[in-house]
Formats: structure tokens, sequence, C-alpha cells
């Protein structure tokens, strides 16, 4: 939350990163869109299995229960 920088009020953030069901994990410098991923040369990590996919989904959880992560937007996305 911008609250929480305010001497970075134009930061952004730019990883990409996908868990899913705390066994595969992604972790990339493309944009996870169609363009992104299809009309760009990036490079990327996958993880299968392991104690990494598990514990960057804990980290993302404690990052959002202490609200350093937060939504850009509640409800609909613009």
């Amino acid at each position: 939350p911008i609250v929480s920088r305010p001497w970075l009020r134009g930061a952004k953030a730019h990883a990409k990163l996908a868990v899913a069901d705390r066994r595969t994990l992604v972790v990339s410098s493309a944009d996870l869109t169609r363009s992104g991923v299809a009309s760009t040369i990036e490079v990327g990590l996958l993880v299968r299995g392991g104690t990494t996919p598990v514990r960057v989904a804990e980290h993302i959880t404690e990052l959002q229960s202490r609200r350093v992560l937060a939504p850009l937007w509640k409800g609909r996305n613009r």
C-alpha cells in the first residue's frame, strides 16, 4: 500500500509469480498475459514439488496478513 511507502510513491511491484496448489511455482520475468508470454523473450523458472512452492505460498499469505501485500482495487478489476 502507498501509505506504507510514502518515499516510493511511484514504485510498482514487478515480480511475477504463481503458485498452484502449493505444489507448483512459476517465477518469471514475463508478464502473465497472452501477449507477455507469446510475443516477448523472457526467462522463467518452474518448480514442481519440494518445499519451495509451499514456502512461497506461506510467504505471500504472511505478507497479505500483515497488509504489506494488498490488492490495488477491491471488487471488480478496472
